[in-house]
């Protein structure tokens, strides 16, 4: 029998063992909402006027709206990475995706998309009860 034909030497897994059938094995849990923020959001004004574009502080705290929608016993720790990588205009619709490699995990994976380019990409840090 060649070495191919053995149980557990598969040469995918042969170096990672159980590790390898854990990795499969978890579950990907995911929540999407779609937003807008109104052209009279009191924030705008002031934020680059003639030409506003939506303060982060907003889409982060439409992030932390989300977040206690989804999962209303968790609280964010810590945000350990945001970045906002296109602005967002008033009134412009945007989608919110939240995701955990499993249910125990700790940390949230963000995405912020417009119908056209993903704005914001990011992680949070939580604690509370799990899904």
């Amino acid at each position: 029998m060649s070495v191919a034909g053995k149980r557990g030497s598969n040469p995918r897994t042969a170096d990672h063992g159980d590790w390898v059938n854990r990795r499969y094995l978890s579950i990907l849990v995911t929540f999407e909402v779609q937003r807008t923020i109104s052209a009279d959001h009191p924030s705008l004004p002031g934020h680059f006027p003639g030409t506003p574009i939506v303060p982060a502080v907003v889409i982060l705290d439409e992030i932390s709206a989300a977040m206690t929608e989804w999962q209303r016993d968790c609280q964010i720790t810590e945000i350990t990475t945001m970045k906002f990588l296109a602005p967002l205009k008033p009134d412009q619709k945007f989608v919110i995706s939240l995701s955990r490699e499993n249910q125990n995990a700790p940390e949230i994976d963000v995405t912020c998309r417009t119908e056209n380019e993903v704005i914001v990409r990011g992680r949070l840090l939580v604690r509370g009860r799990r899904i």
